[in-house]
């Protein structure tokens, strides 16, 4: 488990840690390939990709975000003092093809969380220019880190297929 924290323009984190239900990973990335289509190279992400909603009330990936909530409660939502809800997630497959992810953000309040579930281990990793750091994959890591951040993934020549689950939280308030 490691928790890097940095100023930027604001307080920068981002917690890495790794959970290991094999059986949520496999049955995630059989559902990325089930619902990849729709949005493939159409936006940042130049890869397939599910619908941004593909992934909110997949029974496996709920499953993944209990099992995970003591650690995202202790480590992030503590920090901040807020109460956050999910917002959307989807499924990225790449595929060897030079498929990458252009720099960019996910553009949401300071309080904002965002996060990446790596379903396999053989990436590139992913980028956070800011805090000149780079998330080293493997199976069943996942990274939390604050929505405003940059991040990007470099183009690869992967032999196999790279699966990544992408997923916001939004600060959430009993008026919304």
């Amino acid at each position: 488990m490691k928790y890097f924290e940095k100023p930027v323009s604001r307080l920068a984190r981002i917690y890495e840690s790794s959970y290991g239900n094999h059986t949520v990973i496999k049955n995630l990335i059989k559902e990325i390939d089930k619902g990849v289509g729709k949005l493939n190279y159409e936006t940042n992400v130049k890869a397939q990709m599910t619908t941004f909603e593909y992934f909110m009330n997949n029974k496996y990936f709920l499953k993944f975000i209990k099992d995970i909530s003591p650690e995202f409660e202790n480590y992030i939502t503590n920090k901040l003092q807020i109460a956050l809800k999910l917002k959307n997630a989807w499924g990225i497959k790449m595929n060897g093809k030079q498929d990458h992810v252009i720099e960019h953000n996910h553009d949401h309040s300071t309080n904002s969380i965002s996060g990446i579930l790596y379903l396999t281990g053989h990436g590139p990793g992913t980028h956070f220019p800011e805090l000149n750091h780079s998330v080293k994959e493997n199976t069943g890591k996942f990274v939390l880190f604050n929505s405003f951040l940059m991040h990007s993934v470099q183009k690869s020549h992967l032999k196999k297929n790279r699966y990544t689950i992408s997923f916001n939280f939004e600060e959430y308030a009993e008026w919304k």
